[in-house]
């Protein structure tokens, strides 16, 4: 695991249950870490990442789709007017998604993903990483895998170049649906 974000293994309380004394200023220290840890695992990234990945699979039964060669777009409308935009392309044994969802024309989620040799499945690699977005700047990011993020190169601002590559064919897709 490339990201991953961790919660403290012990607590001032058990510190305590077990005698061993913890100065104040290591108890603010320790709320602070777990109150900020708390926060990021109820982040907005988590939540928004759950309704937007949970729908990915009934998106694929709209009708809202492109097919070009090996790239597919896809779009369609999830809860709580969450709009989803499902891009694939598959090159030789590789494929490549992203996954993007809108709320009031705002970008909020991204997800992109390479699955190397997705043919031989017990050969594969898979890397992806996800992005809570808030007024087109990342709030928060998390990745798995071996993949871009392990590179001194990367940028995760990366993401809104792929998603303005993308735009031309949300709002074709978009367009389609509101006939």
């Amino acid at each position: 695991i490339i990201g991953c974000r961790n919660t403290p293994d012990i607590s001032s309380a058990d510190l305590k249950a077990q005698k061993i004394e913890v100065e104040p200023h290591e108890q603010l220290i320790q709320s602070e870490y777990t109150q900020s840890n708390t926060q990021i695992q109820d982040s907005k990234l988590d939540s928004i990442s759950k309704i937007v990945l949970g729908e990915t699979d009934s998106c694929f039964e709209s009708e809202a789709k492109i097919i070009i060669a090996n790239e597919l777009w896809q779009y369609c409308e999830i809860a709580n007017q969450i709009e989803l935009f499902i891009y694939i392309k598959t090159d030789d044994s590789v494929r490549f998604r992203e996954i993007y969802g809108i709320e009031n024309d705002n970008l909020i989620f991204a997800f992109e993903e390479i699955l190397s040799d997705y043919v031989n499945p017990e050969n594969n690699v898979t890397w992806n990483c996800q992005y809570g977005i808030e007024r087109m700047e990342i709030d928060d990011h998390i990745s798995h895998g071996h993949g871009e993020t392990e590179s001194e190169e990367w940028e995760p601002e990366s993401i809104f170049k792929q998603w303005e590559k993308q735009r031309g064919k949300f709002n074709e897709l978009k367009t389609m649906t509101n006939k």
